[in-house]
């Protein structure tokens, strides 16, 4: 009985051996099951040349583009030996070796029940990207598609192929899937593309655009440009991530900037939106529902018990409140009977109320029964409607304040509770 190996010569034997004792020798790495003398003859035998079809030519000779039809293996071979490191970039979508008839070997299907299907496959793809390779300019690259089945090895074999030459692994949304899979409740809705490239490669990219850069304050480091520092977050999103910052220059503290307004506290009929960030001299103290998450500055004996009870609410009836200063572009104003222009203390979202973002427009006072202040008693706001005044009585509780048509005057009415700030 003869040997598999009686047709190969002297040569060709040494070869194989050599090859075998190589990849014996491997210790990390891929390694596949490999004929190395069949490989060296299918690179040089039978030849296939091209016939050129001049009736789907278009324009004269000489070409630019070649558009070749045929086995993918038979070009390659042609190609090197016409375009050896001519090549800037190339892109190969090879067979994803599923096992569901998309990958053809020796003219018939390879299917999962076959078990040498990843070392064929791999060395079908061995043989024709080492000729891609060659095809490579100096500042060439190649992206190779693949799917979840043969994406580690295809990874393990280019890192053979060209070493060290890895650019990087994208992953794309091939479809929008659902949790379709039987077993895992999974959807493999990504394919990858792995890109390698030789030392003088580089992407091109956009020329990053200078023109709006200046330098007016001569800083050493050269032009520069305002840039938004708004955390692409809610304040209540990302609450633990919003922190005072100071300018080293100036000892002017930033607060956090209000990025919420926009979702979480809108004002209406205002000149201007409310300021992105709260400057001071010194940090201030933190608020839990304040939309700049601070205490703001200047808040007077009976503002700050007040401030004080929204922020220590427990029962999520206080979206968030904002200290309305008065005289601002931003700031919220009642047209008193008078003509006055009245400005609450505080705007205040309350859960459940009845008007947009749940407005709430409330005054604590002191001395309710100054004869100027009691105006403010029936004053009313076309969005947010009814002023709430407030009295602060012994230090401690807070009462309703209202108007009595019969005597006249602001008259204390009843205590005041969160739970019904959404019927005031």
């Amino acid at each position: 009985m003869g040997s598999r190996y009686d047709h190969l010569n002297r040569e060709e034997m040494l070869r194989l051996l050599e090859a075998r004792d190589q990849r014996d020798a491997t210790r990390f790495g891929l390694v596949w099951e490999a004929n190395e003398i069949e490989r060296d003859q299918a690179l040089n035998n039978d030849f296939v040349a091209l016939d050129l079809d001049r009736e789907k030519c278009v324009g004269t000779a000489p070409w630019r583009n070649l558009l070749i039809e045929g086995d993918n293996y038979d070009v390659l071979r042609y190609l090197r030996m016409a375009f050896t490191g001519q090549v800037k970039c190339i892109l190969i979508d090879p067979p994803y070796n599923t096992g569901n008839n998309d990958f053809i070997y020796n003219d018939s299907f390879v299917t999962k029940e076959d078990s040498w299907r990843h070392s064929t496959w791999l060395e079908f793809m061995y043989r024709r990207l080492t000729l891609a390779r060659d095809l490579l300019s100096q500042d060439g690259v190649i992206f190779v598609h693949i799917g979840e089945e043969e994406m580690t090895r295809l990874g393990c074999l280019m890192d053979k192929i060209m070493p060290g030459r890895k650019v990087a692994t994208f992953v794309w949304r091939t479809r929008s899937g659902s949790n379709d899979s039987k077993h895992y409740f999974t959807s493999l809705d990504h394919e990858y593309v792995l890109c390698y490239a030789n030392a003088d490669f580089s992407f091109a990219g956009n020329t990053k655009g200078l023109k709006d850069y200046d330098n007016p304050d001569n800083d050493p480091r050269g032009p520069w440009v305002s840039g938004d520092l708004t955390k692409a977050h809610s304040i209540r999103e990302r609450a633990n991530a919003y922190y005072p910052v100071q300018n080293p220059r100036t000892g002017i503290w930033y607060q956090a900037q209000k990025v919420a307004l926009a979702t979480h506290c809108q004002v209406e009929q205002t000149e201007e939106g409310l300021p992105a960030a709260l400057e001071n001299d010194s940090p201030l103290p933190t608020s839990r529902l304040n939309v700049y998450r601070i205490m703001p500055p200047g808040l007077n004996s009976w503002e700050r018990p007040f401030a004080e009870l929204l922020d220590h609410d427990s029962q999520k009836i206080v979206r968030w409140w904002h200290r309305n200063p008065p005289l601002k572009p931003w700031s919220v104003s009642v047209v008193l009977d008078d003509g006055r222009n009245f400005y609450p203390d505080f705007v205040i979202g309350i859960e459940g109320r009845k008007c947009d973002d749940g407005g709430l427009l409330a005054d604590p006072k002191f001395a309710f029964e100054i004869t100027q202040e009691q105006p403010k008693t029936y004053a009313e706001h076309p969005i947010y409607g009814r002023v709430l005044i407030l009295s602060l009585q012994g230090g401690a509780q807070w009462m309703t304040v209202r108007y009595d048509e019969r005597q006249r005057k602001a008259v204390l009415d009843q205590e005041f509770r969160l739970a019904d700030a959404a019927g005031y």
